[in-house]
Order: structure tokens, then sequence, then C-alpha cells
């Protein structure tokens, strides 16, 4: 009886100690994530990049992106949190607030889906800089008299299969667009390398976990443990000594995320025929692709280098595909920036607000001959 006495108050004072280290670890890690938050928005501020912004302004933009929660979304994981910032708006659906004209009456408009990850979201824009804001200006310009509906549905992390569900999700509920623009290469990619598997987002495992554990009481505590904050902080440590190396995969993984590409576009093309809207596919931008690089994204390259190989091999096959060649709907613009010698990156894919112009330009160039022939609505 004294044994079981004494293991029951030694199993209390463990989980005791376990909660107060979790509790501080906790709010360690959430001071620590938002002084580096702060430091990186400051080296941002500090490379110039925002030319036609005030620094207080970048603040804000950064503010509000810290501030940004994602919340469950059947299907595809997550989306993001309605929220209402300086610079950053989200509605309900997870859309994020875009620059419309002549919007008097919605039924009657030219439906415009923008898909993509946190690039097409437009990371460190303001509402109406962002990409699908962007395209929105240019038609108007172009086309003064059409009523317009773009809508933003990208959002960090995201890649392609993830857009391709999210855009089925719209057609079910018969929300059917006029034109479908996808922007993708970075997160198709970049999930590629951390799963393993191409098409896979990085959350997957967090969800797959989840269910696992649903009804076993040991996975239930293995996934407690593996969310915890002390797990992070070991997790961390680990990664620190033990660096990740440069890819060497002899193109296997490359091989897989440009066929998974390739079929994602096939997919949405059918979708297209059979629900009568146009498509377009772009093949984004990322530092590596850009041959003026300044100072500082030089450095900013370097510090991302173990993706270069595998973001210019991926590219080179999914350029190089005979099926997406003949593919009217493919479009590559990953050399947008070719001719910028300034900085224009704020990190390897992201960008400034100037740089979202220059893409919205190329988009809308290929937009416009299809929105000509758009009967008038």
């Amino acid at each position: 009886m004294n044994f079981l006495k004494s293991f029951i108050i030694s199993f209390r004072n463990i989980a005791l100690i376990f909660v107060i280290i979790e509790v501080l670890l906790g709010i360690f890690l959430g001071l620590k994530e938002k002084r580096s938050f702060n430091k990186k928005t400051e080296s941002i501020i500090k490379s110039k990049a925002y030319k036609n912004a005030p620094d207080y302004i970048i603040r804000e933009i950064y503010d509000d992106l810290f501030a940004i929660k994602s919340e469950w979304n059947s299907y595809i994981h997550y989306k993001g949190k309605t929220f209402s910032g300086k610079h950053n708006n989200i509605n309900d659906k997870g859309i994020r607030l875009s620059t419309n004209f002549n919007q008097q009456n919605n039924t009657e408009a030219i439906k415009i889906f923008c898909f993509g990850g946190s690039t097409m979201y437009s990371t460190g824009a303001r509402d109406e800089y962002s990409i699908p804001s962007e395209i929105s200006k240019l038609l108007h310009i172009k086309f003064p008299d059409k009523k317009l509906e773009i809508s933003n549905f990208g959002y960090m992390g995201y890649q392609r299969n993830i857009e391709n569900i999210l855009l089925q999700k719209e057609l079910i509920k018969n929300n059917i667009p006029d034109f479908v623009i996808f922007y993708d290469g970075v997160n198709e990619i970049t999930s590629s390398f951390l799963t393993k598997t191409p098409g896979q987002p990085t959350i997957a495992h967090i969800a797959h976990t989840e269910t696992g554990a649903s009804f076993n009481y040991g996975k239930k505590i293995k996934l407690v443990l593996n969310t915890s904050n002390i797990y992070k902080v070991i997790k961390s440590i680990k990664n620190k000594i033990f660096k990740v190396n440069t890819i060497n995969s002899k193109l296997t993984l490359e091989n897989k995320i440009a066929k998974n590409y390739k079929n994602c576009v096939k997919i949405t093309n059918a979708l297209s025929k059979s629900f009568n809207f146009k498509v377009l596919n772009f093949l984004q931008p990322v530092i590596y692709t850009k041959n003026k690089l300044s100072t500082v994204e030089e450095k900013l390259a370097r510090e991302t280098f173990v993706y270069k190989d595998l973001y210019i091999n991926s590219y080179n096959l999914i350029q190089k595909d005979s099926l997406l060649k003949k593919d009217i709907t493919f479009h590559d613009i990953s050399n947008v920036f070719n001719n910028i010698e300034s900085t224009i990156y704020t990190d390897f894919c992201h960008t400034n607000e100037y740089a979202n112009k220059l893409v919205a330009e190329k988009i809308t160039k290929k937009l416009v001959p299809y929105f000509k022939t758009t009967e008038n609505k």
C-alpha cells in the first residue's frame, strides 16, 4: 500500500513538473518565434525591397501575417481563419480580400478564381497589392465596363493537389467560375522534399497521426508527446546538431514531382471542359530562376541552398515535358524577374509588391485573349 501511494505521489509530481516545463517552454517558444519574426521583418526593411511603402507599413503587414491563424477544413486539412487586419483580411471562406470593380450585381460578374500557396496569397503585400488584386486592376483598365469578381483562394502551404480539391469543392456547390488561374511550383517541391511524397501536404502527417490515435490510447499519448513544446525543443536541437545535407536523389524525387504536377494539370483541364471554364496554369518564379541577383538575394539564396538543385531539376523536367509543352493552358513564367537587378525577393520564394505587379502583368497578358472572347455579362 505504501509502495502504491509513493508511486502515485511520484507520478503526480513528475506529471506536474512536465506540465510546468511545457507551459514555460510554450511561453518561451512563443516569445522566441515573435522575436525571430520581428528580426526577419527588420531585415526585409533593411534590404530596401519595399521602395513604395514606409517602414511602419511594412511592420504592420508582417504583424498581420504573424497574427493570422488556420482552422480545419474538410478534405484540404486547413484554411485561413477569418481575419481582419490593417493590410490582410480573410473572410469566413478562407478567401483573402481582393480589389474588385463594378460589383453592383455579383450574379452578372465574370468570376475569376486564383489558386496557389502563400505566393498567390501574396505574403508580404497589402490586400490591394496582391497578385489577384493587381490582375483585377489591369483587367479593369482594359475592360472598364466589365463586371469582375476575382477570388484569392491562395494560402500558406497550399500545393496543387490541395488546390485541385479546393476547386472541386466549389464546383460541387455549383460555384462555377469563368476563369481559373493556378500559380504553382514552390510548395509542390518543398512539401515533396519534407514529406518524401509528391502531392502530400506537409501537414498531412499530423492528420494521419490524429486519425490513427482515435481509438488507440498508446498513439494518443505519442501524439501528445510529439506535439508538445518539449518535443519541439528536442527536435530543434537535433536538427542543429545533424544538419541537412544537399539533396542527392538521382532525379527520382524530381521525376515524381514533375509527374504529379502534370497529372494535376490534366485533372483541372478535364474539369474545365466538363464545367465550361477556362484554366491557366503558371509555373512560378523562385530565387534560383532569377539570373541577376542583388547582394541581398545572393545571401537569401545561400541560406536555402539545400533546395536549389531540387528546384532547378524539377523545373527542367516540367519545362521539357512533351505533354505540357503542347498544352495551351500551361505557361512558364519562372523567368519573369530576369531583367530585374534590384532586390524583389524577401526569401527564396516570396517577393515585394512590385514583383506581384510584374507577375500579374504576365498572367493578364495570357488571360486577355480569352477574356475578349467572353460574352458580355
